[in-house]
């Protein structure tokens, strides 16, 4: 037989140990069980293997795995007497001990410092100590504490500094093991007292606080503490001493929610605030992307994002930007003893594309616009040379940290690359052209991200794939002035809109009828012009930049939109709401000047064929 087993049953005791030796053993890979129900007299091993419930913590792995020999199922096992601790808290019989073999599954029993074998044993029994002054002790006598030889040759750094404590005892400055309860009770049980020290114990007359018990269903974490300590401190035991500064940081068991603060100070000799307790929780987390949540919990705020007690309050309200499609006839909820929210989160629909025609009293021959009446129309501003910011294009608001517009706006066809987003900065809710006027609604932001598409090259491939997305450095503040424009994500609508002779709408600060920039904000309705009217009607030199991912809008009789309106959009109304349909790319004007043909058409970036790439970019 490969492996002999020895039963040794304690006479004064029920409990019994198994020792095992292991005589010309050969190791194999251990196979993955299949996971069994175990009966009520067996252990089930991490693997799936059920093993008798007498084998575990016995020093010899029966599990396959090795899970029924482990410091966190055997730390907490207390010996009976006579019997030899494993320094991981397995019981095995104290006469193997120091016997060449290992009985512990550590080897600890053959780690102890009375196996030492180049002492001289003298007349020493194998199971006794020999003392320096020649006395013999029991082997278990030594490193406990106690100074047994006359000269404390058992009690020193020397011979227990090596030595290794079970989890349940403490651990002397010199390496003896005491009993865990002894440690700051009043009266030194190691031989160097380290047990009962003044600032371990909290005896030295400095602030400090107990650590307190566990809470039912929770855990608390010590932040003062750094991995791997093992002191009892940091291990947690309730009633040790925690000096001034400890924090501690709470956490509640899964389905369990925390009543009170997370974390506690000790200040002052005392805890800064009540521990908190778990409680068991009942509702589920709020979230939503049209509300505003807020929650509290007996008149305290607490968190809508983690599960939440019985007798929480939930305050809704519609963001802004946002308004109800129906009254639901409550703004508050909450939370039942059975789990569940009294009512449900009534759904707000997204304000876009939101004209404000009452405004406070654009583009060629245009219509003076009012304050906030186009309020997703963004201005677009460049550094010049001189240090101020000239108008330079126009964009539309997509949300309140993304702006779309055209990407020759930002690229430098010189350089064959886009140009610094350090030179650009956009304002919304603008009425007047320039940037030092400081409008009622204005709100200045700067460029945090230029995104242009991949596919854009300027006007080397004739200003195709001309769109940009804008990421600001910080959201804007949506208002009545300043709100985002609708797109048509689905793409259900453009068949109604781009339709030849459909107006659409498009709003900004171009050169007007007098070849002069507005000062004020300015709106032109534009009428949609199917491909073969626009490719018959515009010179031929024109017709390379009507590339296929964009179409013609306008008129021929003198209101266009010209350079200054590049980036903005041009949008169509459909149930009072304005979606954004195309961009304002390129028009016909004369080589080398800032004026415009105005009896010509606009070619607009059509929205539709990049609504995956403006999708993915707003993330």
């Amino acid at each position: 037989m490969d492996r002999v087993w020895s039963y040794v049953c304690i006479v004064f005791t029920t409990f019994c140990l198994v020792h095992s030796h292991s005589e010309n053993s050969v190791i194999y890979p251990y196979a993955r069980h299949r996971r069994q129900a175990c009966g009520k007299s067996e252990f089930q091993c991490t693997s799936g293997q059920c093993i008798d419930n007498t084998l575990v913590c016995d020093g010899a792995k029966d599990c396959n795995d090795g899970s029924d020999e482990t410091v966190e199922l055997c730390g907490k096992k207390r010996c009976q007497p006579y019997v030899f601790q494993c320094s991981y808290g397995a019981c095995v019989d104290a006469r193997f001990k120091c016997d060449g073999k290992d009985d512990c599954a550590d080897g600890s029993d053959e780690q102890h410092p009375s196996c030492t074998k180049n002492r001289d044993t003298g007349s020493c029994k194998s199971s006794e100590f020999p003392c320096k002054s020649g006395k013999c002790i029991d082997d278990t006598l030594v490193c406990d504490g106690i100074k047994d030889c006359p000269d404390g040759s058992d009690e020193t750094s020397e011979q227990c500094g090596k030595f290794r404590c079970s989890p349940l005892t403490f651990r002397c400055n010199y390496g003896a093991c005491i009993d865990l309860d002894h440690r700051c009770d009043g009266r030194p049980h190691c031989a160097d007292s380290s047990d009962e020290d003044p600032i371990r114990c909290g005896t030295d007359n400095k602030p400090s606080c107990k650590l307190p018990e566990k809470p039912d269903h929770g855990k608390y974490k010590i932040l003062n503490c750094k991995d791997g300590d093992t002191t009892p401190f940091c291990r947690q035991v309730p009633g040790t001493i925690a000096p001034e500064w400890t924090i501690l940081e709470y956490q509640c068991d899964e389905g369990y929610t925390m009543a009170g603060v997370f974390s506690i100070l000790c200040s002052d000799g005392k805890w800064a605030n009540s521990h908190p307790t778990c409680v068991p929780v009942s509702c589920k987390p709020l979230k939503s992307d049209n509300l505003n949540i807020e929650c509290s919990y007996k008149q305290d705020n607490v968190s809508c994002k983690q599960p939440m007690a019985p007798g929480t309050v939930a305050s809704l309200a519609c963001k802004v930007s946002y308004q109800l499609t129906f009254e639901p006839g409550y703004n508050t909820i909450i939370c039942q003893e059975d789990g569940k929210w009294d009512k449900p989160l009534f759904t707000c629909t997204q304000v876009c594309g939101k004209r404000n025609p009452k405004g406070k009293p654009f583009v060629s021959n245009g219509i003076v616009a009012k304050v906030g009446e186009f309020p997703w129309h963004i201005g677009i501003y460049r550094l010049s040379s001189n240090g101020t910011y000239d108008q330079i294009c126009g964009g539309s608001l997509l949300n309140p940290n993304t702006v779309v517009t055209a990407a020759h706006c930002f690229w430098s066809d010189i350089y064959g690359r886009p140009q610094e987003k350090e030179l650009f900065k956009v304002a919304a809710g603008k009425y007047y052209r320039d940037w030092n006027v400081k409008d009622t609604e204005m709100q200045e932001r700067e460029i945090k991200d230029i995104v242009i598409h991949e596919n854009y090259k300027g006007r080397k491939l004739h200003f195709s794939s001309d769109i940009a997305i804008l990421k600001l450095n910080i959201s804007v503040e949506l208002t009545w002035a300043v709100l985002p424009v609708c797109i048509d994500w689905q793409n259900e609508y453009e068949r109604f809109q781009l339709t030849d002779g459909i107006l659409g709408t498009t709003v900004g600060w171009g050169i007007t009828q007098n070849n002069e920039p507005s000062n004020e904000l300015v709106t032109a309705n534009l009428p949609f012009v199917n491909f073969q009217k626009c490719w018959e009607t515009i010179p031929e030199t024109f017709q390379s930049y009507v590339t296929r991912d964009k179409f013609c809008a306008g008129y021929l009789n003198g209101t266009s939109v010209c350079p200054g309106d590049s980036g903005g959009g041009l949008a169509f109304e459909r149930d009072k709401k304005f979606y954004l349909r195309g961009i304002v790319s390129v028009g016909l004007e004369p080589e080398g000047s800032a004026k415009c043909f105005t009896d010509q058409y606009t070619a607009f970036t059509r929205v539709s064929d990049f609504l995956t790439w403006m999708e993915l970019n707003m993330r």
